[in-house]
């Protein structure tokens, strides 16, 4: 009788279990589990710490190599690395990737992350796999693969994975700042040290060619580009002295636009607000000067910024009351996913310091315009300010409550917004769906999915802002 091969006995025990296992259960994080306790007691070789087939994967081997002149996707890149987590004999030295989401999503709008993973990893050699006893020992009965200490040879191959890409790919403007941070470049302990030696460069594609990368602190790149298109941008390891790249991967960036941002000349913060000001012609009296509060919609991955709200502005003319007298002042949200109260509570400050110490001399009163969700947010405030019990009669002329004039509400949904509960359960679902999807299909998602993952539909402001919501079928 011919013998089984070992392969052949994992596959079928994970086709059983994976059957058996319960339905609410995510397919992949179900087998991840059953290969992690099946080949969790062997040990790894030397320098590797990674066992391929630990794993499960959806990205295409190929993909799993340290030197291509192939493009990566961002959304290609988080299920590598997600899939190089579960690869791990010891989880613990990687940052989770909901730890990861977070910490890149609090960088600031204007400024794009890069993100890097350099790890050495080991597959087993396909002729151990199926010579079951020489190079392994299975325990059928606990579903465990062990070391069998006499075997001939090493039963695997060692390589190397080195992937670059940027965690937003397009900008709106040919102006980008970079950022470097270490927390961003990520490594085992053979590796960690190519990104603070001088090995690690960048050409980020703008024509000034590769650029040193001190990865050992954070550091801000700024690049203009000559014109609105898609670039190449290229990662590699690089010996300086005999120059030699061993490490080399590229990725696309996209600048929508000819435009340069048009940066405010104050920027300050009011609560969970950033405020970026304006100024409108200098030669208005100071009895005359006027202020326009802009408040800018839903933002759920902070992909707007001042200047790119004030671009909006430019395009709909609104800035040419600038020429009047106004002071434009935009708003953006440092979380936009908070409950909408507090963020109008926010304004609200926000209305107080303006009327006491940017216009203390002041006849004139505030334009209010609030944007989607920042209209929502502007009704909010100024209702709130009008109720006589909040008044505050201990700040600068409480009669003039939040001294506007004019309060615009623009495609905002005051009456509720209505999204199909069936898209509600496609959005929420699509992470999971994202997860059993063949890694050569999942480009034609790109960054759908990857955003996702901050859960969106479950955010305090969408449940509010929604008429109907999937955890509460009832109308909100």
């Amino acid at each position: 009788m011919k013998k089984i091969g070992l392969l052949i006995i994992v596959l079928f025990s994970i086709l059983v279990n994976t059957v058996n296992a319960q339905v609410n259960d995510s397919i992949t994080a179900n087998v991840n589990s059953q290969l992690r306790h099946m080949f969790g007691q062997l040990n790894p070789p030397y320098n590797s710490t990674h066992l391929f087939d630990m794993s499960a994967r959806m990205t295409p081997d190929w993909r799993w190599d340290h030197y291509t002149d192939s493009t990566i996707h961002l959304n290609e890149w988080w299920g590598m690395y997600e899939e190089l987590y579960y690869m791990a004999y010891d989880t613990t030295t990687h940052t989770e990737t909901e730890t990861l989401f977070e910490e890149l999503n609090k960088v600031k709008y204007d400024t794009v992350p890069i993100l890097a993973m350099n790890y050495n990893y080991h597959r087993f050699i396909d002729s151990t796999v199926f010579n079951s006893g020489t190079y392994f020992n299975f325990d059928i009965q606990n579903n465990v693969i062990t070391d069998n200490p006499g075997r001939p040879s090493s039963p695997y191959t060692n390589h190397q994975l080195f992937k670059g890409v940027t965690f937003k790919n397009t900008s709106q403007f040919r102006e980008v700042v970079f950022k470097i941070d270490p927390q961003f470049l990520l490594s085992d302990i053979p590796n960690s040290n190519e990104y603070t030696n001088g090995s690690f460069q960048i050409d980020f594609g703008d024509g000034n060619g590769f650029q040193t990368i001190s990865g050992g602190s954070i550091n801000y790149i700024p690049v203009t580009y000559p014109s609105k298109g898609t670039y190449e941008i290229t990662y590699r390891i690089h010996n300086t002295e005999e120059q030699f790249t061993f490490k080399k991967n590229h990725s696309a960036f996209k600048v929508s636009s000819n435009s340069i941002p048009e940066e405010p000349s104050e920027i300050f913060d009011i609560g969970e607000l950033e405020v970026g000001l304006y100024d409108g012609c200098e030669d208005v009296p100071e009895g005359n000067k006027r202020a326009l509060i802009y408040l800018s919609g839903f933002d759920p991955f902070n992909s707007n910024s001042i200047s790119s709200s004030y671009s909006y502005l430019k395009d709909s003319y609104l800035n040419k009351l600038q020429l009047t007298g106004y002071d434009i002042y935009v708003v953006n949200y440092n979380n936009s996913g908070r409950d909408i109260r507090a963020n109008a509570l926010d304004v609200v400050n926000l209305l107080e310091y303006l009327k006491c110490e940017k216009y203390p001399n002041s006849e004139e009163q505030f334009v209010v315009m609030g944007y989607s969700m920042g209209g929502l947010i502007g009704r909010y405030a100024l209702t709130w300010m009008e109720q006589p019990g909040n008044i505050n009669y201990e700040g600068c002329k409480p009669y003039k409550l939040h001294n506007t004039r004019l309060f615009v509400s623009l495609d905002a949904p005051q009456q509720g917004a209505n999204v199909p509960l069936a898209f509600q359960h496609i959005y929420k679902g699509a992470s999971d769906l994202y997860s059993v999807i063949p890694g050569f299909a999942r480009g034609i998602m790109d960054e759908f999915a990857t955003e996702l993952r901050a859960e969106m539909i479950d955010m305090q402001s969408v449940k509010q802002m929604l008429i109907y919501h999937i955890d509460n079928k009832d109308v909100i």
